[in-house]
């Protein structure tokens, strides 16, 4: 006969554990990569040392950024570790050239102690066109017999390409710079290209495209993101007690008699049909104060004050069991686990009392409750 476990839970079988403000950000597969930086939406907030995880969206095997120009693409599930962040200052670009001033951005390492990871783009994205000049193109014969000024728009002749423009400088007779506006495609390393720009009998300039001054332009593919996270979930440890109210909206089915009865039956009133409908919670976080800024506890403080509030997970344990390697067994335990937004917090300073908040949250979406699955 199996025996009855009759031991009333108390506060001390109870955790929770927790998915910050602005750790979980959709990224696109090509823009925000740039050298070795990542940059993310506004209401990013990591901190060195996190573990952050790859979810890749849409983005076929084989394609997408790879890590030190590697010939491995970001997989699913991949980790890494957040070794610097910031954000941008004034003149700093993504990889598609947009303003990335005060945008945050993050570096990461494969390793906790290791070197920055720089991203490589090549098979990210969507191509836009293939073998634009983007750089000052090497002069290999000046020429002479020019006219000294600066002519814009002069197309580019020869080489393996089309559609290029410069701006050319002629100094003295001869041409003392070329710099592409028009960057046209098709170009390879290695092209001798002439300019469309009449002069005087002499020598014609020739120039030289060099490996730097030719790319390919990629933009971020329609279909194609990766979702950062967390990897794990984080202890809060100034956590004093919590409380959660979940309730069901009853909604009124009733419907009309299907049978007629006599004016003098004695038959019961007909009583109004309910059944449960959307379900509704809200909750509390009474946590203590400290002057570690980077604590949870204290994230979950100032979280409550963010204007964007989305991409908060918490897990509320009621009671929780171990593994025989002293990690959370998720199976053996009893939990909560939703995404949230903080509703704001109160708190009084007092000599006598330590320093606590309360904090409010209602739950957006709830992954799983006791064992039961969201959907």
């Amino acid at each position: 006969m199996a025996s009855c476990d009759n031991t009333v839970l108390t506060g001390q079988e109870g955790l929770i554990q927790f998915k910050p403000l602005g750790t979980t950000n959709c990224v696109d597969d090509y823009c925000p990569f740039n050298g070795t930086r990542i940059y993310l939406p506004c209401g990013a907030d990591y901190t060195i040392g996190q573990c952050i995880q790859f979810d890749v969206n849409g983005i076929p095997v084989g394609e997408g950024q790879s890590p030190d120009s590697g010939t491995n693409t970001i997989d699913d599930g991949d980790q890494y570790y957040i070794i610097d962040f910031g954000v941008g200052a004034s003149g700093d670009e993504d990889a598609c050239g947009n303003d990335m001033e005060a945008i945050p951005y993050i570096v990461v390492s494969q390793t906790l102690n290791g070197t920055a990871v720089t991203w490589d783009g090549t098979n990210a994205g969507d191509a836009v066109a293939d073998g634009v000049l983007v750089g000052v193109t090497n002069i290999s014969e000046a020429g002479s017999g020019y006219t000294d000024g600066t002519y814009t728009n002069i197309n580019l002749t020869g080489g393996s390409g089309g559609g290029a423009k410069a701006t050319v400088i002629v100094s003295s007779g001869s041409v003392a710079s070329v710099v592409p506006t028009t960057g046209g495609q098709g170009y390879v390393a290695g092209d001798t290209l002439g300019l469309s720009l009449s002069f005087t009998p002499g020598t014609e300039a020739e120039l030289t495209v060099a490996a730097d001054d030719v790319a390919d332009v990629r933009k971020d593919s329609p279909g194609g993101s990766y979702t950062i996270r967390l990897c794990d979930f984080e202890t809060v440890c100034g956590v004093r007690s919590f409380s959660i109210d979940l309730s069901r909206d009853e909604l009124d089915v009733t419907t009309l008699p299907c049978t007629t009865t006599e004016a003098c039956s004695k038959a019961l009133a007909s009583f109004r049909k309910t059944q449960a409908g959307f379900a509704t919670a809200t909750g509390t976080l009474e946590v203590y104060f400290t002057c570690d800024q980077a604590s949870l506890q204290n994230q979950l403080l100032t979280g409550s004050l963010q204007r964007t509030q989305s991409n908060a997970t918490v897990r509320l344990y009621v009671c929780t069991k171990v593994d025989a390697s002293g990690d959370i067994d998720d199976d053996a335990s009893l939990f909560i686990e939703a995404d949230i937004q903080l509703l704001g917090m109160s708190f009084s300073v007092d000599p006598d009392s330590p320093t606590t908040a309360t904090i409010n949250f209602g739950i957006v979406h709830v992954e799983s409750a006791f064992g039961l699955q969201g959907t």
